[in-house]
């Protein structure tokens, strides 16, 4: 069973990174090509680079939440263990 601390999308957020300044450079590149579907290729191009880019920083801040509220659990249940043990 899959849980919510097992990690399995632990190098999304660079993944995403990654696709979008590849998507932004082949956006550029066929901005600059001469052929006839180049206009629509570098928009859609660069329309893959927005969204990895938006899914990136969604990741990011989803990741530091995570780990806020983990923190929080952690100390809590350090506190609630501290008083049993008085």
């Amino acid at each position: 069973m899959i849980e919510k601390r097992s990690g399995f999308a632990k190098y999304s957020k660079n993944l995403c990174w990654v696709v979008a300044i590849i998507a932004t450079l082949l956006a550029v590149i066929s901005f600059a090509g001469g052929s006839e579907g180049s206009l629509v290729n570098g928009i859609l191009w660069l329309a893959l680079a927005i969204a990895f880019g938006i899914s990136a920083n969604f990741l990011s801040k989803s990741q530091q939440n995570q780990a806020g509220s983990a923190s929080t659990a952690n100390t809590d249940r350090n506190e609630s263990t501290e008083q049993a043990s008085e």
